[in-house]
């Protein structure tokens, strides 16, 4: 179509845009991976900054200040190790992909099996202050147990059975199924779980206060908001003073 319009000036302009579409698709997961690495497990368990912060930004000194900093550019610096290595591995692991004798669309399909139970449970530790961890963890297992099965028991109901496994765990009806029991399961477990595994105590509301209320020592809350606060020493909001809001 674009050769009729326009000529091979059009191919050129299709090829360009594929590129660019492959391009700024596959940055934006290397960039989601490396963030993972770095947020959840580099700076949560490898090496996390330990230093006598208080909530106060008023407390802060420079000591401290300039120790995270160097941390921070130490920081930058892995990060960036760790996103020239995923762009690495992406290379052969897209070969890998396309290597897999499976139709394309199954293929996109599998991943969202696989991520559809993560929804809910992921939403509720950011949204819900008595999330707990195990609530996360069994909600996103069972879930997905649950919409697997369900997605296996209702195409084995259509003709053929699982002997016709691709057409019939790809139609419409089979796959909506899977997609509500895989979502709502996630994220009901993950809650209940979490209600039964410390999510009414007190202490979760108040580790959840402590947490809204981290400050960054490099810019905290009294200089970046000193020009709409002259004269004040502005703390983080605390959660019931935002809840209304947001």
């Amino acid at each position: 179509m674009s050769y009729l319009t326009f000529g091979k000036i059009g191919d050129i302009f299709m090829t360009v845009l594929t590129i660019y579409v492959v391009v700024v698709a596959v940055s934006a997961q290397i960039q989601s991976l490396s963030a993972i690495f770095m947020y959840d497990i580099y700076k949560t368990y490898i090496s996390p900054f330990h230093a006598p912060f208080t909530t106060r930004a008023a407390k802060y000194c420079d000591e401290d200040i300039a120790d995270y900093l160097k941390y921070n550019g130490r920081n930058v610096i892995v990060r960036h190790v760790i996103t020239v290595f995923f762009c690495i591995i992406s290379y052969p692991a897209g070969l890998i992909y396309v290597a897999i004798q499976i139709d394309y669309t199954y293929k996109v399909f599998l991943v969202a099996v696989i991520v559809a139970s993560c929804v809910l449970p992921v939403c509720l530790s950011i949204m819900w202050h008595r999330t707990t961890g195990p609530g996360v963890v069994i909600g996103i297992m069972v879930g997905l147990i649950v919409g697997f099965g369900a997605w296996l028991l209702y195409a084995s109901m259509y003709p053929g059975g699982l002997t016709e496994f691709i057409a019939n765990t790809t139609r419409t009806s089979v796959l909506i199924t899977f997609m509500v029991t895989a979502f709502l399961s996630g994220g009901i477990f993950c809650a209940l779980v979490s209600l039964c595994s410390g999510g009414l105590c007190r202490e979760a509301e108040v580790e959840w206060e402590l947490c809204l209320r981290l400050d960054n020592p490099a810019k905290p809350w009294a200089l970046q908001y000193a020009d709409v606060y002259p004269g004040c020493v502005v703390e983080a909001p605390s959660y019931k003073q935002v809840r209304p809001y947001f």
